[in-house]
């Protein structure tokens, strides 16, 4: 990942994408709420086939950011830009249809579902739900659903629940409950995967096993950005490390390189 704001971070961003393409770009972008800037000129670029963590104290504008990439939240300045194609005008159906996916910070399962119906609400429009697939009926759009279940059955499998696919969601632990959310999120086959605080209310034990999740996505040519705040699952997870403070992306490198800059101590102690 590269820092973009100001003339040396467009340099760097270059620099970045010789070694690692760049998927997502971000360029002064802005998003004020009343007159409070949530979002004060933040630019990066984030490399393909990386986990980057989005970090910084609270308020300093990350789920705003993330609301700003799908589209859920307009920019009021900036650039977005997409694999090279700018999208900051674009509406969240047209982001997501490019490739773009997302988790939230509060688990948003359906508990009533089950764990396969879960990840079928994940499916982007089908024969099934047009109006010749009702008068055609399964004849158009049985082939499709049956691809729908075999994708769901496989990334069941890959979090280790296939057991549980026929229970509630609502039984299901934090930690079951935040891969059966990615695991819907992986049904529209997402390039790019924004996850807002993965492992909010999660147990510990949880943890490693969202990160290997995560990870084995990564390995998988997925690329992330995630919200995290706690320091060791940043170090454990994430390939680089973006800071924000006050709504600017203030510091980008390795774990150990923003955990040494003196920058990034300030932002967290207020020094």
């Amino acid at each position: 990942m590269a820092d973009t704001g100001g003339a040396s971070g467009r340099a760097g961003l270059e620099d970045t994408a010789g070694a690692d393409p760049v998927l997502l770009t971000i360029r002064d972008v802005s998003r004020s709420f009343g007159g409070v800037l949530a979002v004060n000129r933040a630019s990066a670029g984030f490399a393909k086939g990386q986990i980057t963590g989005i970090i910084g104290p609270n308020g300093a504008g990350k789920s705003t950011l993330l609301n700003i990439v799908t589209g859920s939240l307009r920019a009021d300045s900036g650039q977005i830009l997409f694999d090279g194609q700018s999208i900051e005008r674009w509406p969240t159906y047209r982001r997501a249809r490019l490739g773009i996916g997302r988790t939230f910070q509060l688990s948003s399962e359906f508990k009533r579902l089950t764990l396969v119906e879960n990840l079928l609400c994940g499916v982007r429009l089908t024969r099934g739900e047009t109006l010749r697939g009702a008068v055609l009926g399964p004849r158009w759009w049985g082939k499709v659903q049956e691809g729908a279940l075999s994708r769901a059955a496989e990334i069941l499998a890959r979090f280790a629940l296939e057991e549980k696919g026929n229970e509630l969601a609502g039984s299901l632990s934090g930690g079951e409950r935040r891969l059966v959310e990615i695991g819907r999120a992986l049904m529209s086959e997402p390039r790019l995967l924004l996850l807002d605080e993965p492992l909010a209310g999660v147990h510990p034990r949880n943890v490693g096993r969202i990160i290997e999740a995560l990870r084995s996505l990564r390995d998988e040519g997925v690329t992330l950005v995630t919200c995290l705040h706690e320091p060791d699952a940043v170090e454990r997870a994430c390939d680089s490390v973006a800071v924000m403070a006050q709504g600017s992306v203030i510091a980008v490198g390795s774990f150990d390189e923003v955990r040494a800059n003196s920058s990034v101590l300030g932002a967290y102690l207020g020094s």
